[in-house]
């Protein structure tokens, strides 16, 4: 059963919910509609109270009431609520030189995000994946805070150096972490009307769309060279630095030489880096190329485990010509008086977005004739 907690109150009076997690956004989304009790003095519930949303012991979000709309009539009181995680105050607050994230020598990005919040005074914490490498930054990455910027802006470039995402777990920390060790669940999509297994897809889409696919990305950085003899100075930031225009690329094959997408690095890095976020940068476009939309039943997989986002899974759908291994990038729980608890996945490419494309010819002939990519299975 699904429930919502605020201000020591536990509420399951739902007319409707909705909430959006997506594995590129730092931060989700939650809203609902809830039938009420008339209090003797007031509504309970108010704009900027901290709320959770469970589905039995298992927590889904945490975060703060953005907006509460009390609606009255003789049939009845309602509330209509909407909310974000308890990083929304990473995406809205603007910074500056107070604020910045003080560091001496090298640091790990989970450091200087934790600096940051607490510099903010967000009741939260900056955690890593433990299956991924810990991002790590020499002293000389060390990047200055932009008047105007939000913190989160200002992590999220040192994530793309890293090649790392910034999301949210279920309490409400900021989490980061890397698509490149995302497990397969055992359960697979099915929807084949054809055969006498066990269809558990409500509803699909898949979309192929290639405005955003080019040739050739090339990112455009520069590299900031310091003199040998104060490298490695505490102050050596206080030195003119020889600056050097680089030049990072990327190719997808099987696409018209003629698109051709430039872009700009958001920090100063070297070659070898800028090539990588040029391959990153194609991936994530990839990403974007083609889209796998579907409805299934409940808010778990197994009957225990939520639904959520980086998780690996097979599916089958034999009419849209998709047998394959997709990573799921967002998941939308929507609670209806028509339809009870479903889930809407939206699924891509296993390696959408990582450095690496795992993708090949052979696979690109698959999304044809329907053969397994990438799976035993």
């Amino acid at each position: 059963m699904l429930r919502l907690f605020v201000n020591n109150h536990s509420y399951t009076t739902f007319i409707s919910v909705g909430i959006d997690k997506s594995y590129v956004n730092l931060c989700n989304s939650f809203s609902c509609v809830l039938s009420l009790i008339p209090e003797k003095t007031h509504t309970p519930i108010r704009s900027g109270d901290i709320f959770v949303v469970y589905h039995g012991d298992e927590t889904i979000m945490t975060g703060y009431i953005d907006s509460a709309v009390i609606d009255q009539s003789v049939k009845g009181s309602t509330i209509n609520l909407e909310g974000r995680d308890l990083t929304q105050d990473l995406l809205d607050s603007t910074l500056d030189s107070t604020l910045a994230p003080q560091i001496s020598g090298g640091f790990y990005l989970d450091e200087i995000a934790q600096k940051l919040i607490d510099n903010l005074g967000i009741p939260i914490k900056a955690t890593y994946d433990s299956s991924q490498t810990r991002p790590f930054f020499k002293q000389d990455e060390f990047l200055t805070v932009t008047l105007g910027d939000t913190g989160y802006n200002y992590l999220e470039k040192y994530a793309k150096k890293a090649q790392v995402y910034l999301n949210t777990d279920p309490k409400g920390n900021i989490n980061i972490t890397s698509a490149v060790n995302a497990p397969l669940i055992s359960t697979k999509l099915l929807l084949d009307t054809s055969s006498n297994l066990t269809n558990n897809i409500l509803h699909s889409t898949t979309t192929y769309d290639s405005k955003n696919l080019f040739s050739k990305y090339k990112c455009h950085a520069q590299q900031h060279k310091l003199p040998i003899y104060i490298d490695k100075l505490k102050n050596a930031s206080e030195y003119d630095t020889e600056i050097n225009n680089i030049t990072g690329l990327s190719q997808l094959k099987g696409v018209r030489t003629s698109r051709i997408f430039n872009f700009v690095a958001d920090t100063p890095m070297n070659l070898a880096t800028a090539n990588k976020r040029a391959a990153l940068q194609a991936n994530f476009s990839r990403s974007n190329y083609f889209q796998y939309r579907c409805k299934v039943v409940g808010f778990t997989y197994d009957g225990i485990t939520i639904w959520r986002t980086n998780i690996k899974v097979h599916v089958l759908d034999k009419l849209a010509g998709v047998n394959a291994i997709l990573l799921v990038s967002e998941v939308h729980y929507v609670l209806s008086a028509t339809e009870g608890e479903t889930t809407e996945l939206i699924l891509v490419y296993p390696d959408a977005f990582t450095l690496k494309a795992e993708r090949t010819e052979q696979e690109q002939q698959s999304q044809k004739v329907g053969d397994v990519y990438n799976s035993t299975q």
